[in-house]
This record gives C-alpha cells, sequence and structure tokens, in this order.
C-alpha cells in the first residue's frame, strides 16, 4: 500500500549576492537566497520583488552536475522576469487552480487554507482529509487518473495552473505527457528527503507558489518545536527498543533504508531500528530470510499492512510466528485512520505532520513518557 500513497526555510539562512545582468544595461540585482533549515531538495530566492524558485533534486537520479536544476521564476499579475531568466518556468502567483499527482500534497494546501483551489486530485477516493473530501463529494475536484493512465483531456479542461507532481525519473511517462501537453508542472521531491522534518519543510515550497510564505513559515514553526520537544524526551532512554517494519510482498520484503525518513523517526522515537547502520536512503529489497535474520529478536514490528490482527499474520506465513514481536504481541499498524475506500491517513497527513507521527511511536515504546497522548495513526493489534 505505500505504493500507492506514495507516490511530503524556518530558520532562514540569509545571504546577500548580486546577479550579472545578460543586458549590461541593466542594473545587477540583489538577491535574498533562503535556503530551508531540514529540506534539501529545493530553495528560493528573493529578486527585487519576485521570486525564483529552485527544485534541486527532482529525481532520484538527478543527482549528478549533468543535471541541471529545475527552476520556477514566480511573478506577480504585471511583473515581467528579466532576460536573465529565459531558462526557467514562469508562473504567475498566487496561483488559483491546483491539480495534485500525489495524496500527501494534500494536507500541505490544506494547512496553508487553500484548499478551494484544488480542481483535480490524482487517486482522490484515497483522500481522508474531510475538508477536501466535502469538495470531492460536491463534484469540485475531479479525479484525473493515476499514474501512467493520467486523463489528460480532462486535465486541460480543467485549465490548471500548476500541477503538483512527482517524477521517479525524467522518463516519467505522466511527467513527460503533461510537459508536451504544455501544463505548468511543479516537481514536489518531497519523497527524497532523509529526514521527517526535511520532508514536512516542503510545505514552504507549496506556499511560494500561494504566495502563503510567512502562514507557512509559522506553521513549520510549530511543527519543529512539538517535533523537537517528543524526541527530547527519549533522547536519554537506556534501554531502547530495537523495531523493524513493513512485510514482504511475495518473496520480496522491501525495508526502509538505514538513511530513510522511517529510520530517522525511530531514532528520534528512541527506538533501535535493525538496519540503522545502512546508509540506505529510501527502501531496500530482501529476502524473508534476510530479515528474519536481522529482525526475529526485535521487540517491535510496525508498518504490516492492512492485516488487522495478529492470527491474519501467522496465517498468511508460518514463519512470521517465530518473530519475537509477534511472540511478544508488539505488532502496530499506522492504519487507524482509514477510510472505506483504503485510503490510510497515515500516507497522507503523516508527511505534513511527522510531529504526530513521533508521538505516536514513543507512545508505542514509552508509554509512560507521554500518557496523555492518543494514539492518532498507530493501533495495537491483538
Amino acid at each position: 500500500m505505500l505504493q500507492n500513497y506514495l507516490k511530503t526555510k524556518l530558520f532562514f539562512l540569509l545571504c546577500f549576492t548580486f546577479f550579472a545582468c545578460d543586458n549590461p544595461k541593466e542594473k545587477a540585482q540583489t538577491a535574498q537566497k533562503i535556503t530551508p533549515k531540514y529540506a534539501k531538495g529545493f530553495s528560493t530566492e528573493y529578486i527585487d520583488g519576485y521570486k525564483v524558485l529552485t527544485v534541486h533534486q527532482a529525481w532520484k537520479s538527478a543527482n549528478n552536475s549533468e543535471v541541471k536544476p529545475i527552476r520556477y521564476v514566480l511573478l506577480k499579475k504585471g511583473q515581467v522576469a528579466p532576460e536573465s531568466l529565459s531558462d526557467v518556468i514562469k508562473v504567475q502567483v498566487p496561483i488559483q487552480k491546483i491539480i495534485c499527482l500525489s495524496t500527501t500534497h494534500a494536507p500541505m494546501i490544506d494547512l496553508l487554507g487553500e484548499s478551494e483551489k484544488i480542481v483535480g486530485f490524482s487517486g482522490s477516493k484515497y483522500i481522508s482529509n474531510l475538508t477536501i473530501r466535502k469538495q470531492i463529494n460536491l463534484g469540485k475536484i475531479q479525479e484525473v487518473g493515476r499514474e501512467s493512465g493520467i486523463n489528460l483531456e480532462l486535465i486541460l479542461n480543467l485549465q490548471p495552473d500548476v500541477v503538483i507532481a512527482y517524477a521517479m525519473n525524467e522518463n516519467d511517462n505522466s511527467y513527460q505527457q503533461l510537459l508536451r501537453a504544455g501544463l505548468t508542472v511543479a516537481l514536489n521531491s518531497e519523497y527524497l528527503e532523509e529526514t521527517p522534518l526535511g520532508m514536512a519543510e516542503w510545505l514552504k515550497f507549496t506556499a511560494a507558489f500561494l504566495d502563503k510564505e510567512t502562514l507557512a513559515d509559522s506553521i513549520f514553526n510549530e511543527i519543529e518545536k512539538n517535533y523537537l520537544e517528543t524526541s527530547q524526551l527519549v533522547k536519554n532512554q537506556a534501554n531502547k527498543p530495537s523495531v523493524f517494519l513493513n512485510i514482504p510482498y511475495g518473496n520480496i520484503w522491501y525495508m526502509a533504508g538505514g538513511r530513510s525518513f522511517a529510520a530517522r523517526l525511530l531514532a528520534d522515537a528512541g527506538a533501535d531500528y535493525v538496519l540503522a547502520k545502512d546508509t540506505t536512503n529510501g527502501s531496500m529489497p530482501m529476502s524473508i530470510e534476510a530479515v528474519f535474520q536481522q529482525a526475529h529478536k526485535a521487540d517491535f514490528w510496525l508498518n504490516v499492512s492492512d492485516f488487522k490482527n495478529i492470527q491474519a499474520l501467522r496465517n498468511a506465513d508460518s514463519r512470521f510466528a517465530e518473530f519475537e514481536a509477534v511472540k511478544k504481541g508488539n505488532i502496530f499498524n499506522n492504519n487507524k485512520k482509514a477510510n472505506e475506500n483504503g485510503g490510510i491517513e497515515y500516507w497522507e497527513l503523516g508527511v505534513a505532520r511527522p510531529d504526530i507521527v513521533l508521538k505516536d511511536l514513543v507512545k508505542i515504546f514509552y508509554p509512560e513518557v507521554l500518557p496523555q497522548h492518543e494514539s492518532y495513526f498507530y493501533i495495537k493489534l491483538e
């Protein structure tokens, strides 16, 4: 189910630089570059009344010098970009009509109070957000298809100012279709971030298109504060519980790499992830036998897809009964909030609100630390 939902600037670092213009008669422009505190994938420059938004790594393989960053110049009505910015994508802001191609984009737009600007969604039936769900039910948000099956004709008829999308590589079929149709595509590569706060900070990327940067800063400040305070509560725990994640699909078990956002969440929750020493960002395929070797003595097992009880897990594979976490009954799933279509809110809101996820995890591992917290995303399997 992760694939379905997968496809996620507060403490400002200010530096002043001067940009030379192609036209020598133009005056040098003063630019204020704002680098996010946690997110590595984007940055913003404010240049004489307009802004340039740069996506430094649009997809996983775009991390070498041969792949140019994608740049957007965001202009108010009536503004004209200088000739020196001829290589950028021009967008008039604030944008009025948005199409989203990932469920993780929904809560960020909603947090900014702009959900009424969404006119199209990919996988809309999986959305749990009540405000957006109401718009879908009223027909104000259209389903535009999924992945390679996007409805390009409908998207064009909706006339979006921007399609917020993600791409797995430069030849991603949906991405290329949108470009060929002349649509403005804002590539959100939050999924490449290695930290939960880095993913959540892409809220500011979305805010730039809506002229809501100040609000985004305020919201993110609160998320960061909550997250760091929660992590501090368990920072010095002596006996950390060991944890492993996910379930196999067929004979392949996709485990989160040691440098993934999931591994960082577990570390910040005071847990000892079984693959913490691994250096992979993202998921890594493993055999069931290899996972058993690493995790059979682990204290907790999390994120077990759509399994609703421990007996169902045992029935799925007899080897599961040999995990110590199964014997102890320490199995927790992130599907406490699920809608009638199988949409799980964890894969929607969890990216934007890692502070809530972290509190859930601390509650699981150290229930005495947050006695008043009621788990939002996680539920214990019986």
